[in-house]
């Protein structure tokens, strides 16, 4: 038997449990879990194109019948996603404790960052829906199909937290 709420004499203050999809540990784990998957997806997608420039002249890798590559949708999704977290988390490492309230000067990043993040979670949706999708191509080895599936849950949990958690919200008044 838990305590779903405690609540004082004083009628001001009120503890109340967290859902589970609220719990920053859970969040956190997330977040980093799809980060990594996207990661990869950057990594494997960077190596291809340095193994084609560094290598012209040697014959391409030609994947086993029945493996699919990550198409532009997903593979978009990822690079825009690690460059939108990457560029707030290294804000937020850079001001640390001591960031100011927002002023008047700060709306246009507000709504750069509302643009960045509504182009990023268009892309998302692609992502998912090649996730769908590849489940319905029979002939495909397994392998595509959990690569696909990875890049489209991470795209789509990184999207639930942005809107959860207001990543994207209104910027012409605080």
């Amino acid at each position: 038997n838990q305590v779903v709420r405690l609540a004082f004499d004083f009628p001001g203050v009120q503890f109340q449990r967290v859902p589970w999809y609220e719990n920053g540990d859970m969040v956190t784990y997330a977040a980093c879990g799809s980060l990594i998957i996207l990661v990869f997806v950057i990594l494997a997608t960077l190596m291809r194109l340095g193994r084609r420039i560094c290598m012209p002249k040697r014959p391409r890798l030609e994947p086993q019948p029945g493996t699919l590559r990550l198409t532009i949708g997903p593979r978009i999704a990822s690079f825009l996603w690690c460059i939108l977290l990457g560029s707030i988390a290294a804000y937020m490492i850079s001001t640390g404790d001591n960031l100011m309230p927002p002023t008047p000067l700060w709306f246009k990043w507000f709504v750069l960052m509302n643009w960045a993040t509504g182009v990023t979670l268009f892309f998302s949706f692609f992502a998912v829906l090649a996730a769908i999708r590849v489940w319905r191509r029979s002939p495909l080895r397994w392998i595509s199909k959990i690569k696909f599936t990875l890049t489209g849950l991470a795209c789509l949990i990184l999207s639930w937290i942005a809107i959860h958690w207001n990543l994207i919200g209104p910027a012409h008044r605080i």
